[in-house]
């Protein structure tokens, strides 16, 4: 799977050519699409995510998504009869630090010079364009504009985060009950014989594969001159200040790093820009011939050797290929190649070797399921127990103190935790929800908590309350979080409410194949 549906759209289905897709009667150009999937690229990369853990399906989506929001929210600002004014349009390209220099507008000509060497795009639809965003920022700030929270929701979210109280506990481990029972040879072969699915070795396979990015095509790749000085002309503002070299780069007086000193960036630049191209253009080719290509042929076109995993198991982690590889290899038909996408890697991927379940001997396996009869078993114990202990402690009216003397057992403490804090040893909703309805009264929770394997009995030590006086000096920032995290929900059921209502096409072939 991408790790994505593309149910979240109504449908998909044809779209004209050159349309990414169709929001009602309005179309998304697929240059649109390419433009802002490559800047989220970029955004990624600057980031410093590593391009394995990229998945450009996944990306595609995120762009598509983005997009068709936009247009939606776009539309509904026009039925509402909302305008964005040429005035606002030019007061956003001035003040648009794209478009400035030591904070002052380039003038128009310089502009729409960027627009079009930038951009690749008319400025008429680069305007068309930013018009249509200020005209979403217009019915954003609508629905933030209506959402507010009263003091008193406040307060109770406030309390909620800083109400603490601090809990006796003990603990009834079934490590404590490991030597009261010992599995006899009859128990053992009775499991066996009950569980022979359990111990079947899982079928195993090894594929042949090629692992394909842009860099195999980067060496095939030449810059001239000309294009990188071209790129360092257009692109002028990405070379201001420290940040493009580090601070001992020698500047011009503009400010602007002199060109020889930005060439090989330049030139590393364009030759990834170039390699993304050839390898788009080559899994086109590929794509477009599907039925006749096989990983032989995928080989020697490319000029390099096939590779061959080891055995490896359904879902298991395997060091030479990735997980997502794993998972598709058994969906994989004999004889036949998949393409797997995973980050900016292309797996080509043909089925090797399948090795059969074997069942391995109650021999082998005896020290396994006397280990699983003793957990299952002291479990039991420590419940069994638990209960017992309960039950005396509430008919005796004792406390957990109490209990603990009588027990020879270790009381031990929480510390203070909120309701939404964490509770070393005993991190358990039900704890957090109960401990705040117990008074010093309650001399035990009158149930038995299973956390992690083990058994709890609880009461209460201290309780910490809070007034509206302590969030007096929080409550501007209280309420500013809590604003924007409703402003969000808002605003994505708004979307989810425009999408259902909406006759929504995507061209799906801008999604890579996973087979």
């Amino acid at each position: 799977g991408f790790g994505f549906s593309l149910s979240d759209f109504p449908g998909t289905s044809r779209v004209p050519q050159g349309v990414a897709a169709q929001v009602n009667d309005e179309k998304i150009p697929v240059s649109d699409f390419y433009r802002a999937r490559d800047l989220i690229l970029r955004q990624y990369e600057q980031a410093g995510r590593p391009a394995q853990s990229l998945n450009i399906n996944f990306i595609s989506y995120q762009t598509l998504n983005n997009l068709v929001d936009s247009k939606l929210l776009a539309q509904e600002a026009k039925r509402l009869d909302l305008r964005v004014s040429d005035e606002e349009l030019s007061d956003a390209i001035k003040s648009s630090p794209s478009f400035q220099v030591d904070g002052e507008f380039i003038g128009t000509q310089a502009y729409q010079g960027l627009i079009r060497a930038q951009l690749n795009q008319s400025v008429g639809e680069f305007e068309k364009t930013l018009r249509e965003e200020l005209l979403v920022r217009k019915i954003i700030r609508i629905i933030s504009d209506a959402v507010v929270i009263s003091d008193e929701e406040l307060f109770n979210i406030f309390k909620m985060r800083n109400e603490k109280a601090n809990l006796y506990y003990l603990k009834f481990s079934p490590e404590d009950f490991r030597t009261a029972y010992t599995p006899t040879a009859e128990e053992i072969e009775n499991y066996y014989n009950e569980h022979l699915d359990e111990f079947r070795t899982r079928e195993l396979r090894t594929v042949n594969y090629i692992a394909l990015n842009s860099d195999h095509f980067s060496d095939k790749v030449f810059v001239s001159y000309e294009e990188i000085k071209a790129y360092y002309d257009s692109n002028r503002e990405e070379f201001k200040g420290s940040g493009w070299a580090g601070e001992s780069e020698p500047k011009s007086q503009s400010g602007v790093i002199p060109f020889e000193e930005a060439r090989d960036e330049i030139e590393k630049i364009l030759v990834k820009q170039r390699a993304n191209q050839m390898l788009y253009q080559f899994m086109d080719d590929i794509k477009k011939q599907s039925d006749e290509n096989n990983l032989a042929q995928v080989s020697q076109r490319l000029g390099v050797e096939i590779s061959t995993t080891v055995p490896f198991a359904e879902k298991e982690r395997t060091y030479d290929i990735p997980l997502q590889v794993v998972f598709e290899s058994y969906y994989l038909p004999a004889d036949t190649m998949r393409i797997i996408n995973v980050g900016r890697d292309e797996w080509f991927v043909e089925l090797n070797e399948t090795i059969p379940p074997d069942l391995r001997t109650l021999g082998d396996m005896k020290p396994d399921i006397v280990e699983k009869l003793v957990e299952v078993r002291t479990k039991e114990l420590a419940k069994q127990k638990a209960d017992e202990v309960l039950q005396r402690g509430l008919k005796e009216k004792k406390t957990v103190k109490k209990l603990a003397k009588d027990l020879r057992m270790e009381v031990k403490e929480t510390g203070m935790f909120s309701r939404v804090g964490y509770i070393p040893d005993l991190n358990s909703d039900d704890v957090k929800i109960d401990a705040f309805t117990l008074t010093q009264d309650d001399r035990l929770s009158p149930r038995v908590y299973e956390v992690n394997n083990a058994y709890y009995l609880v009461s209460l030590k201290e309780k910490q309350a809070v007034s509206i006086s302590d969030m007096e000096s929080k409550k501007t920032e209280l309420r500013e979080n809590e604003l924007e995290q409703r402003k969000r929900v808002i605003y994505k059921d708004w979307v989810n409410r425009l999408k259902k209502d909406s006759v929504i096409k995507i061209d799906d072939k801008l999604f890579t194949p996973q087979g």
